[in-house]
């Protein structure tokens, strides 16, 4: 487990780090349960679109709200951010068994409208990821080049939404196969280049990404925005903040869960054909 004295330097140096302490197995299980529910609600507020693409559960389910506020995760990106901590977005990733499901070759920030020192891309393990289910894949050091141009591809089983690849000479051979035990997590910058294969295994690989963010962190590519103020205060309203979910989905919750989502949608596919 990383020892969050060097923490920081290793983030800095190599644009990730992992193992890093993340939640208990029971907690990932609940978790997995939780989200096992939502799949099968027929609720009628909430959209099946929204239910199919698995983005901002901390809003709707409490499991995922106590996911993006554990104490260890904190802890590790006050390191690299600072004390005063918002929750940008929570998205699930998950690839069924033998799906050819993968993730090209991307960075984060390219398509976010966020600041490159302002936000760190905590990503957590709800069940074992290994290189046979598809486990994320970084490009050390590749966040000191910035940013690089992207395409959008739309290739049908690429989990990204508008299936991007970033345009930059890629070996396979340098990469770092970033293996986790269910509970554990990895940081990374918005800038590395990361990747994923397909899961050729007979059990869902489940994580979740939370992009948590500087309180003094702007958006740039729509006027307003939204945030969960985790850790610290809010000195400078630039986003609007969202309380947590109530335990039995009140419509207050799925309404601001709607909100959070329909923002997503206009800032990752702002410019998109």
């Amino acid at each position: 487990m990383q020892d969050n004295a060097i923490l920081a330097q290793t983030y800095a140096d190599a644009g990730f780090v992992f193992p890093v302490e993340g939640v208990p197995e029971a907690e990932a299980q609940a978790c997995l349960a939780a989200l096992e529910q939502f799949e099968r609600t027929n609720d009628a507020r909430i959209e099946s679109a929204w239910r199919a693409r698995l983005f901002e559960l901390h809003l709707l389910l409490p499991e995922f709200d106590a996911l993006v506020r554990s104490p260890p995760v904190l802890a590790a990106v006050k390191q690299i951010l600072g004390p005063d901590l918002l929750v940008w977005e929570c998205n699930i990733f998950l690839k069924e068994p033998h799906s050819e499901s993968f993730v090209s070759w991307h960075q984060d920030l390219h398509y976010l409208g966020l600041g490159a020192d302002d936000q760190v891309n905590a990503w957590i393990a709800l069940t074992d990821v290994t290189v046979a289910n598809g486990c994320m894949r970084m490009m050390h050091g590749s966040h000191l080049q910035g940013d690089v141009g992207h395409r959008d591809t739309y290739a049908a089983d690429n989990v990204l939404t508008r299936g991007q690849v970033v345009e930059a000479a890629i070996d396979e051979a340098d990469a770092t196969n970033v293996t986790l035990s269910a509970g554990q997590a990895s940081l990374h910058h918005g800038h590395v280049f990361h990747a994923s294969g397909p899961n050729r295994t007979d059990k869902r690989r489940i994580g979740v990404a939370i992009r948590y963010i500087r309180t003094s962190a702007r958006q740039t590519l729509i006027e307003d925005d939204c945030a969960v103020l985790v850790s610290g205060t809010d000195q400078y309203g630039h986003f609007d903040l969202l309380d947590p979910p109530s335990p039995d989905m009140d419509d207050a919750t799925v309404a601001r869960f709607g909100h959070a989502r329909n923002m997503r949608e206009q800032i990752y596919f702002e410019g998109a054909r």
